[in-house]
């Protein structure tokens, strides 16, 4: 956690000073019979928030995936929009435990989630859902399952499962889970009752359409940084899994190594050895990906100190991913429409980058990455 706080102090001659004055105003007063000496006085500054959140409650559509063009595909780590949702592809888990970033998903016709006009048909991946708020109430979907296993994950907790008649009636961190139909190669609907800080979902030949949020909204207060003092020193968190600090949902992702290849072997983890700079706790990555989610989002700039102690680094910003050698490498550079500067950003100590546009998503990873006080701000 960074502060910086400047104390004023009063200083004795200028409190003299302003006695004096005031005497003489009041002497100046009664000598020329004036009732009442007026001033305009200096106004206040005013402090912008460094990010300022969407009213509530906002209003979304169900996405029915007819913003997109038909037959366009989306692999790891991509990111698309559709009724206003950024939907980012994620890697996806098999039966038998392993990982695979392989798969794809592509905007289809062929009514196979019980639907109408387009839908997405998923095929090894998971579809991670931005809402860009919370939603009170939950959400129903729409799905077509005809084999594989499948994953979800929702407010942090991940399940991979057969089947979707295996999770009806589970309890996903207060939200319930309420299935028709899936007992496999059929059509049926999904249905979420409760309050939905993350939501994402995956399989093998799944088709969904009509995903309908209810009740999204926004925290009522501004977030400031997130400098990782909510999450408990020590905890290490997976491929897939999620946590929250400051108002900020942190997704972890798959990381792409420097030959091209991923690895979903990776994790993060609080640590407080102040690597990025920052005092307090801070993030440690190892070969993973985190995935910012600010409620309300987009908002304008940001600002995250980090320490670079070896391998290579991913960055995603507005779905344009980057992979390089370092965070240097980015300074001066546009990615997603977002100019990116790096200062001081050379390997084995602490430095910082600024991101200066509009952000809609964004996510940092590397292989020896520690960062802190990632914050929204106002140039």
């Amino acid at each position: 956690m960074r502060t910086n706080r400047i104390t004023a102090r009063r200083s004795p001659v200028r409190t003299t000073m302003v006695w004096v004055c005031i005497l003489s105003v009041l002497t100046l007063a009664l000598i020329c019979g004036v009732s009442c000496v007026t001033t305009t006085p200096t106004p206040e500054p005013t402090v912008t928030p460094m990010w300022t959140p969407t009213p509530t409650p906002v209003v979304l559509d169900c996405i029915g995936f007819e913003d997109l063009a038909l037959g366009t595909r989306y692999h790891v780590p991509d990111r698309f929009m559709d009724s206003e949702v950024e939907m980012t592809v994620r890697a996806f888990q098999w039966g038998n435990g392993e990982w695979s970033t392989d798969g794809f998903t592509e905007v289809d016709d062929e009514g196979r989630a019980g639907g109408s006009g387009q839908e997405m048909w998923i095929n090894n991946v998971n579809l991670d859902f931005d809402f860009c708020c919370v939603l009170e109430k939950g959400l129903t979907l729409r799905f077509g399952e005809y084999g594989g296993n499948l994953n979800i994950e929702i407010n942090g907790i991940f399940k991979e499962f057969e089947n979707f008649v295996d999770i009806d009636g589970a309890n996903f961190d207060g939200v319930t889970v309420t299935v028709t139909n899936g007992l496999g190669n059929d059509t049926g609907t999904l249905t979420l009752k409760g309050q939905i800080w993350s939501f994402a979902l995956g399989g093998q030949e799944l088709w969904i359409d009509d995903v309908c949020p209810m009740g999204c909204m926004v925290k009522p207060q501004v977030i400031g940084c997130v400098d990782f003092e909510d999450p408990p020193l020590g905890a290490q968190y997976p491929i897939l899994g999620s946590f929250q600090d400051s108002g900020a949902l942190i997704r972890v992702a798959a990381f792409q190594w420097g030959s091209g290849d991923w690895t979903t072997g990776g994790y993060t983890e609080v640590s407080n050895e102040g690597l990025a700079g920052g005092s307090g706790q801070e993030m440690w990555i190892n070969n993973v990906n985190l995935d910012f989610k600010l409620l309300g989002c987009p908002f304008r700039n940001l600002v995250i100190y980090f320490g670079e102690y070896g391998g290579n680094v991913n960055i995603d910003i507005n779905g344009e991913f980057r992979n390089s050698a370092n965070l240097l490498d980015f300074d001066s550079q546009i990615i997603g429409s977002v100019e990116v500067r790096v200062i001081d950003g050379h390997e084995n100590r602490p430095a910082k980058m600024e991101l200066i546009g509009e952000v809609r998503s964004f996510a940092i990873g590397g292989q020896e990455l520690a960062i802190d006080d990632v914050c929204p701000w106002v140039e």
